[in-house]
């Protein structure tokens, strides 16, 4: 697979569709399927979007930009600063206006740590964590 059209070619064939079957299901005209298939047009934005969430896999997959039809995302790290006097890693929040900050001993696995942080995600819009680092 090297493109978009024979993707979704792809994608609509394994769920034994037809072009305009494919079409009802996502609220385009067959004709709009057959292009798109045909590589004589591209899907906006929305249309990919529309796609990719019918199929359920990413848009990068679609694109080919990616062989995972599973979307992978991974949430970015907070900051952190270790605290040598007392041997433990510190990551400092701010949410809803007041700051947080966890501590962890050294020793704490790193799904100990994911389950605390997540108490404290999705930070609200606007509020990010701070960048303390000493």
């Amino acid at each position: 697979m090297s493109d978009f059209s024979s993707r979704l070619r792809e994608c609509r064939k394994l769920k034994n569709l037809t072009q305009q079957q494919l079409a009802s299901e996502i609220g385009l005209s067959c004709r709009t399927v057959q292009q798109y298939e045909s590589g004589e047009r591209t899907p906006t934005f929305d249309g990919l979007i529309k796609i990719a969430r019918f199929f359920e896999c990413s848009a990068d997959y679609l694109l080919c930009l990616s062989d995972s039809p599973t979307p992978t995302y991974e949430k970015p790290a907070p900051p952190q600063r270790t605290d040598p006097d007392n041997d433990a890693i510190i990551f400092e929040y701010e949410k809803n206006g007041e700051k947080a900050t966890l501590r962890f001993p050294r020793n704490a696995t790193a799904g100990e740590i994911q389950e605390k942080i997540n108490q404290f995600l999705p930070l609200p819009r606007g509020r990010g964590p701070t960048d303390e680092r000493e």
